[in-house]
C-alpha cells in the first residue's frame, strides 16, 4: 500500500507542478502576444511593430542626408527607377514644411529611418501624398499603415477633401496598398503627381 501511496502522492505533485506551469505561461501569454502582434499609441506616436520600436516624427534637418539616401536606395537601387529629377529630397522643409498645410514625417526605429511620407498642399482642398517609402525588412508590418493614416490624419485636420498618390505600374504592390487603404485609380489628377511613363495615378475621398 505504501508503494501505491506514494505513486499517486508523485502523481498529485506531477499535476500541481504543471498547473503551476501553465499558469505562469498564460499570465506571461499576454505580454508575448502584444509584443509580437504589434501596439500603437496614437498619443506620443509611439509604435510596436514585430518587436521593434518605430518612432513617427515630423521631419527635422537632422536627418537629411538619411532622407536622401533612403529614398534614393528605394527609387534607385531596388526599384531601377533611374533619370528622374527630385529636387524635394533635397529640400524636404522648404518644400513639405513651407506652410501650415504641409508636413513631411520620418519613421525611426532606434534614431534609424525606416520609413518617410509627406503630404503636400496643392490647393484649398487637394493634397499630393509623396515620397512614401519603407526599408524593405520593415515592411508588411504595418508600419506603411502607420505612416499613411498619420498624413490622411493630418489631412483631414486641415480640411482637405482629397489625396492623390502616384506610383508606377511595375510596382503593383505599391498599388495593392493604396487600393487597400480606399485609394481608386484615377485620370484627374494634376500632372506633377507622377513622373514616369507608366504611371499609375489613384486618389482618395476624404468628404465622405
Amino acid at each position: 500500500m505504501g508503494g501505491v501511496f506514494d505513486l499517486r502522492r508523485r502523481r498529485e505533485k506531477s499535476k500541481l507542478v504543471c498547473f503551476s506551469e501553465s499558469k505562469s505561461k498564460y499570465r506571461a501569454m499576454p505580454f508575448i502576444l502584444l509584443v509580437g502582434f504589434g501596439i500603437l499609441f496614437k498619443g506620443n506616436h509611439l509604435k510596436y511593430v514585430q518587436n521593434k520600436m518605430i518612432k513617427i516624427i515630423p521631419y527635422t534637418e537632422k536627418y537629411k542626408n538619411d532622407v536622401v539616401h533612403l529614398v534614393l536606395d528605394i527609387y534607385e537601387k531596388e526599384f531601377d527607377f533611374i533619370g528622374y529629377d527630385r529636387p524635394d529630397i533635397y529640400n524636404i522643409s522648404g518644400t513639405y514644411q513651407k506652410d501650415a498645410d504641409s508636413n513631411f514625417w520620418l519613421a525611426l526605429n532606434n534614431e534609424e529611418l525606416v520609413g518617410t511620407v509627406g503630404l503636400l498642399n496643392k490647393t484649398d482642398k487637394v493634397a499630393y501624398l509623396k515620397r512614401m517609402v519603407v526599408k524593405k525588412e520593415f515592411r508588411k508590418q504595418s508600419l506603411g499603415q502607420q505612416l499613411l493614416q498619420t498624413a490622411i490624419m493630418f489631412a483631414k485636420k486641415h480640411g482637405f477633401k482629397t489625396i492623390y498618390a502616384g506610383t508606377v505600374s511595375e510596382n503593383p504592390d505599391a498599388i495593392k496598398f493604396y487600393e487597400h487603404h480606399g485609394f481608386l485609380r484615377c485620370n484627374d489628377a494634376l500632372p506633377d503627381i507622377t513622373a514616369a511613363k507608366e504611371s499609375v495615378c489613384l486618389k482618395l475621398d476624404l468628404s465622405a
